[in-house]
C-alpha cells in the first residue's frame, strides 16, 4: 500500500473514525432555492431553522473532536449544502456512485 506524507484530504473508509470536514452554512441563496421549480424543493426553506439545525450539527461534530472547516463564501446554487455526496475518494482516484 502506498503511503502518501502530507495528504490533508480524502476518505479510504466510510466507517473509520471522522477527522475532519468541510461544510457550507445554508445562506440566503438555500433559502429562495424553492422560488425556482429547476431545484425541485417541495416547499418553501425555514432558513431560520436550516440554519440552526447546521450550527448543531456542527457544534456536535466539534464536541466529537472533529475539525470542521466552513466555506463562508455564498454561492450561486442552493444545492451546495449536502449531508453526503454520492462520490468515494480513494488513494486511487474517485469512484461516482450512482446518486438520486
Amino acid at each position: 500500500m502506498q503511503t502518501i506524507v502530507g495528504r490533508t484530504f480524502g476518505a479510504q473508509s466510510m466507517v473509520t473514525p471522522l477527522q475532519a470536514v468541510f461544510v457550507k452554512r445554508p445562506g440566503t441563496v438555500f433559502g429562495r432555492a424553492f422560488e425556482d421549480a429547476a431545484y425541485g424543493f417541495l416547499h418553501p426553506v425555514d432558513l431560520p431553522a436550516a440554519q440552526a439545525e447546521h450550527d448543531g450539527f456542527c457544534a456536535t461534530l466539534r464536541e466529537l473532536g472533529v475539525a470542521v472547516h466552513a466555506l463562508e463564501a455564498e454561492t450561486a446554487s442552493p444545492d451546495l449544502p449536502y449531508t453526503f455526496d454520492p462520490s468515494l475518494v480513494t488513494e486511487r482516484g474517485a469512484i461516482l456512485l450512482r446518486s438520486g
